[in-house]
């Protein structure tokens, strides 16, 4: 199972297992309230933002320094959580630490909102983090490249999904370099699978078409690709699905062909 109830959580904490544990929201929000033995992570840390390429992966060395610095330990469970404007964060650190190997991740179900509701403690201020020890093992079967995706407009036994709003899809919106979306994909916006709470989901009505072809992902800057991705591959149990993580920001870079 990937998610955890508040209350298993609290019990871990409460008899003191040796977890990590990983707070995605906003750094404020972490400082003023957040559930103790919990480090803050940046997500965007893990990619090139910096170099003006958001969407696109540090290498695996530079991965792995920025995890251990930030407490992460690939032999210890990993329990991460958010609230509900930071679920593709949440998301988005799942499938990272699933591309590199991490084999103990779940995520908090109903998040820090379910936490408070609960009325189990919190801290506030900063914890600094113990440097962990990450080894990877990467998979590479569940994350694809511009070429990989490029190949795939010609063929029919796979689904290209653009997991952003209608407006975006349609050319209404510009969300990365320019307007439009990859050929062939269809359009199926993250948030339908979103409710009152992030973690209610919604039935996809071609589910079982879906589940004879291989589906690959992709949104602006791979975030929201990896919240259906965790939907689709996690929740609802379809094994071949795939994230092209670097998503349309890297499309444009790359020149490749775009509809409106």
């Amino acid at each position: 199972m990937v998610l955890i109830k508040a209350e298993e959580l609290y019990q871990e904490i409460k008899e003191n297992k040796d977890i990590v544990i990983i707070d995605v929201r906003s750094f404020i929000n972490y400082v003023s309230s957040h559930i103790p033995r919990s480090y803050w992570f940046y997500i965007w840390d893990l990619t090139r933002h910096k170099e003006g390429l958001p969407s696109s992966l540090k290498d695996t060395n530079e991965l792995i320094k920025v995890l251990e610095k930030n407490g992460f330990d690939s032999e210890k469970e990993t329990r991460i959580y958010c609230d509900k404007n930071t679920v593709t964060n949440a998301s988005y650190l799942f499938f990272i630490l699933e591309y590199l190997g991490f084999e103990k991740v779940k995520i908090l179900e109903g998040g820090f909102e379910k936490w408070k509701e609960k009325g189990f403690p919190t801290e506030v201020g900063m914890l600094k983090p113990k440097e962990g020890k990450v080894g990877v093992k990467i998979r590479n079967e569940i994350k694809v490249d511009f070429d990989y995706v490029n190949l795939a407009l010609n063929d029919q036994r796979i689904v290209l999904i653009d997991t952003r709003t209608p407006e975006e899809y349609y050319g209404k919106v510009k969300s990365a370099l320019k307007e439009g979306r990859i050929p062939k994909s269809i359009n199926l916006d993250h948030r339908i699978f979103l409710t009152q709470y992030p973690y209610l989901f919604e039935n996809l009505t071609f589910q079982h078409e879906l589940g004879n072809k291989e589906v690959i992902l992709y949104c602006s800057a791979g975030d929201r690709a990896t919240y259906v991705y965790f939907v689709l591959n996690k929740i609802l149990g379809l094994s071949n699905v795939k994230v092209y993580l670097e998503s349309f920001y890297d499309w444009v870079l790359k020149n490749g062909r775009i509809e409106k």
